[in-house]
């Protein structure tokens, strides 16, 4: 892997994982259409981390209030929904995603969790706020995690999937936004544990330090500013444009598949 190619696949990381438009379609399909090698599994690590990183320095100021002030009711129940959002998608990826890869990581099945999950985003409306992140039930943050188990299928996206789950039970779109990122902390650690697994079984592969480096910045500095223009697209325009992209994305992958 050469240093251009980390910095790519950085900023394609980060900008996709918060983006509605799915990371993994996009990690899947511009080294095949470029022609590049597999990236190891200490650089997905990596990719993750940086990503990770992104919604700690985005929302810290958030995290640093709920963390001070954990005793008040709104704050652990947050904590606790944030939990229950997680454990659906946890269990069945940690069961089941060879599986999932191995029927569901065809150019055709993502062109089709692209245009699906789009058609749907094309009728999504954002409405005055009924609820707040805070004020969820157990059943809403259940029901989002129940949501969320579609985006182990590539191409469809975990951020979409969330954000759309959330509009369902009463939440506006940016405060599904948030909650989609808030309930992405516990996924993404456990992305990176479960990816460790195979980190100590294979190495560092091709991937030098430099690079691993280099990858790490570029998808931490790139989710910052992808967050950043989230929030802001979904006041404004909510999720057609995003909905027309992932569409377009989805035929173009047909066609030339």
């Amino acid at each position: 892997m050469t240093w251009y190619q980390s910095i790519i696949l950085g900023i394609v990381q980060g900008i996709t994982e918060f983006l509605p438009i799915s990371s993994s379609a996009h990690l899947v399909v511009i080294p095949e259409i470029l022609g590049w090698e597999a990236h190891s599994t200490s650089f997905d690590i990596i990719l993750h981390a940086g990503t990770l990183v992104a919604i700690l320095i985005f929302f810290w100021k958030d995290i640093r209030n709920i963390i001070l002030n954990l005793s008040e009711k709104n704050n652990w129940k947050l904590v606790l929904n944030i939990l229950i959002t997680a454990i659906p998608a946890g269990i069945i990826g940690f069961l089941f995603k060879d599986f999932i890869d191995s029927y569901f990581k065809s150019i055709s099945s993502i062109s089709i969790m692209l245009i699906l999950l789009g058609v749907i985003m094309l009728f999504i409306k954002d409405k005055k706020i009924k609820k707040r992140i805070e004020t969820l039930s157990l059943f809403d943050s259940l029901y989002i995690g129940i949501g969320q188990i579609l985006s182990l299928i590539r191409g469809t996206s975990r951020s979409g999937v969330t954000i759309i789950s959330g509009k369902l039970v009463g939440l506006d779109l940016k405060q599904s936004a948030k909650y989609s990122f808030l309930a992405g902390i516990p996924l993404l650690v456990g992305v990176c544990a479960y990816q460790l697994l195979d980190f100590y079984s294979q190495g560092f592969g091709q991937t030098s330090p430099s690079n691993l480096l280099l990858g790490f910045l570029s998808s931490l500095l790139s989710g910052l500013i992808a967050i950043q223009f989230l929030m802001k697209i979904l006041e404004k325009w909510g999720l057609k444009g995003f909905g027309a992209y992932r569409i377009i994305l989805g035929l173009l992958l047909f066609i030339l598949n």
